[in-house]
């Protein structure tokens, strides 16, 4: 495991493609899936306060640049998913490694499961405990939707138990 889970910064992320489900942890800020609609909010947000367009350029910068931090994908999505798990595999973990972890571990609310992501069936749950909003920025055609998971969870990947 490259990360170890921290709350609401480095967070556990159960993902179902192609039938099989493997756990991730990751920076938090991976899955905004649709990163455009996230991008023209932070824009339409700068030029309300008033912001020149070369502190627009410079602070934020243009789509491209906006989502480079995420191996430019603007989108993750079936068409894009191969590209992102082959850039994000560093940051697979096996439930193994997160049961040892959440066993040592005494403060357990990083630990938990914040996403379910299916690729599958095209649903994202959330169940953040901050309010980041992960169930409002899914592609189109996917369903988001914040609530608990974890009975979604086949029963030998889970690492609370």
């Amino acid at each position: 495991m490259e990360l170890c889970p921290e709350y609401c910064k480095n967070i556990v992320v159960g993902v179902v493609r192609n039938k099989t489900f493997e756990w991730y942890v990751t920076p938090a800020d991976l899955w905004n899936m649709d990163l455009v609609p996230l991008y023209e909010g932070y824009l339409r947000w700068y030029r309300e306060q008033g912001r020149s367009q070369k502190r627009i350029d410079n602070e934020l910068g243009d789509l491209e640049r906006f989502c480079s931090y995420r191996y430019g994908i603007k989108v993750i999505d079936t068409d894009t998913a191969d590209l992102f798990f082959e850039k994000a595999a560093r940051y697979r973990a096996v439930t193994a490694e997160l049961r040892e972890w959440f066993d040592i571990e005494d403060d357990k609310d990083g630990i938990y499961p914040t996403l379910l992501v299916d690729f599958d069936r095209k649903v994202l749950y959330s169940d953040c405990p901050e309010p980041l909003y992960f169930e409002d920025h899914v592609p189109k055609g996917w369903t988001g939707e914040y609530r608990k998971f974890t009975d979604l969870i086949p029963d030998d990947k889970k690492y609370w138990n």
